[in-house]
């Protein structure tokens, strides 16, 4: 009897706990770039992504077509969420400090102003990291729950 209880309890525990959490859907109801990964591992990747309560309508990139897939069939969406400015930003930063402490380091008679030359290298590091971070897209995913 205490068994059965028991198995009553998980039993209506995890029916209960699957039909709260439902699914797992990003902030917004609407982003520029969205990569969608299906369950039988099929992929797209849209433009122009819609998200509702049920499905999803987006502009398939390779068809140039619109189409809507529903959400029971969506294993994860990849969203494009900003760049990557500030982590290029600290590796150049990086490799140029870098640089410029070994240049000083190994010839030390040649530099007039040393300090000049590793703050001016670190920065432009810095600088030139940073607009290639740009570029890079930082991509977030969200797993369906469903």
């Amino acid at each position: 009897m205490r068994s059965l209880i028991i198995a009553l309890l998980l039993f209506v525990l995890f029916t209960v706990k699957s039909q709260v959490i439902g699914y797992n859907l990003p902030p917004k109801s609407f982003y520029d770039d969205v990569k969608i990964t299906m369950k039988d591992f099929t992929k797209y990747e849209c433009k122009n992504v819609y998200i509702k309560s049920d499905s999803v309508s987006f502009l398939n990139i390779n068809k140039q077509k619109y189409e809507s897939l529903a959400l029971s069939k969506i294993d994860y969406l990849r969203v494009q969420e900003g760049n990557q400015a500030l982590k290029w930003c600290g590796y150049g930063a990086l490799l140029m400090g870098l640089i410029a402490v070994i240049n000083v380091t190994e010839y030390p008679n040649n530099m007039q102003n040393p300090s000049g030359l590793i703050i001016g290298f670190t920065l432009s590091g810095a600088v030139i990291g940073s607009l290639i971070g740009l570029a890079v897209p930082k991509w977030k995913t969200y797993y369906l729950n469903y």
